[in-house]
C-alpha cells in the first residue's frame, strides 16, 4: 500500500497456510524482493503448528517453512565487502513435536557471481522444561546490534546473536501474551504490547553489561570477544590479550592480526 492507493496483491497463500491457519506475522526484506508470511493452526494433542511461506517477488516462487516466526536483517560479515541480507527464523517440525526447535540464519538474494551465500548451521533453542508446549508469536531484529528478539505466547523472551546463531539470553518477562511487537531502529529496542492488561514493554540491549554477562554467565569467551569487537563494547580487554598471546604462540599471525584490526 502506498499513500491512498488500493492494496496490491503480492502472492497467493501456500497450501500449508490454508483456511484453518491464523496469520500472525508478515515481513518483507530490506530489498523488497522477499516476503515472509507466518501463521498458526491446531496440531495433534493440543499442540500449535507453525507454518511460514517464503516468497520471491522476482522468481514468483514460494518455499514453505515449518516454524512460527521469522524476519529479515542486513548484517556486515568479516572478510566480505558486501553486506549479507539474511532470513532469521524459528523452525519447529510439525510432524516431529519431540524434536527441539532450532534457529536458522541464512542469506537470501545474493548474486551467485559474488560467491556462496552465508548460512549458519541451525542451532538448538534452549526451551525450559515448563514451556514444552510454548511457541513464538514474533521475532524482531535489532538492526543496530545485529541481534534478534524472540517473544513466545507464554511470555518468554529469547535474545540471539545473528552472526553466530547463539542464544545470548532467556527469561520469562510476563505472564501475558505479547501480541504486537515492533523495532525502534535508532536505538535497536523492541516494543511490545500485552493482550490482557495492555502493558507496553520496551526491551533493549544493555551494552555495558553484555560482555561481562557473556563471560560470567554463558562462559563463552569466543562469543564475548566477537560481540565486544563488533559492537565496540567494554569487558573483553583481558580476553583479547589472552587470545592474542594464544594465537601468536600458535604462530597464527593472520588470525592475531584480524583480532586486533
Amino acid at each position: 500500500i502506498s499513500g491512498g492507493d488500493d492494496p496490491v496483491k503480492m502472492f497467493d497463500r501456500h497450501q500449508s497456510l490454508g483456511s484453518n491457519c491464523q496469520i500472525i506475522n508478515y515481513h518483507f526484506s530490506p530489498d523488497s524482493k522477499w516476503c515472509l508470511l507466518g501463521g498458526i493452526s491446531a496440531g495433534a494433542g493440543g499442540s500449535v503448528n507453525g507454518n511460514m511461506q517464503l516468497y520471491s517477488t522476482e522468481k514468483k516462487v514460494s518455499q514453505p517453512l515449518q516454524g512460527h516466526a521469522g524476519s529479515f536483517a542486513t548484517i556486515k560479515l568479516i572478510g566480505r565487502d558486501d553486506p549479507a541480507q539474511v532470513l532469521v527464523f524459528h523452525e519447529k517440525k510439525n510432524d516431529n513435536p519431540a524434536e527441539p526447535p532450532k534457529l536458522f540464519v541464512m542469506e537470501v538474494g545474493r548474486d551467485p557471481s559474488k560467491g556462496p551465500a552465508f548460512r549458519l548451521p541451525p542451532t538448538q533453542i534452549p526451551v525450559p522444561a515448563d514451556a514444552a508446549a510454548d511457541f513464538p508469536v514474533s521475532l524482531v531484529v535489532d538492526k543496530k546490534d545485529e541481534i534478534a528478539f524472540l517473544m513466545t505466547k507464554m511470555g518468554y523472551l529469547y535474545i540471539f546473536d545473528i552472526q553466530s546463531g547463539k542464544t545470548m539470553y532467556r527469561a520469562k518477562i510476563t505472564h501475558d501474551t505479547v501480541f504486537c511487537t515492533c523495532s525502534q531502529e535508532s536505538t535497536g529496542a523492541m516494543f511490545g504490547i500485552s493482550v490482557r492488561k495492555g502493558q507496553v514493554f520496551r526491551i533493549q540491549l544493555n551494552g555495558q553489561a553484555l560482555v561481562p554477562y557473556i563471560v560470567s554467565t554463558l562462559r563463552d569467551n569466543d562469543l564475548a570477544i566477537k560481540v565486544a569487537g563488533r559492537l565496540n563494547l567494554p569487558g573483553a580487554e583481558n580476553l583479547y590479550a589472552a587470545e592474542f598471546e594464544r594465537l601468536i604462540g600458535a604462530r597464527d599471525v593472520v588470525a592475531a592480526a584480524k583480532l586486533v584490526a
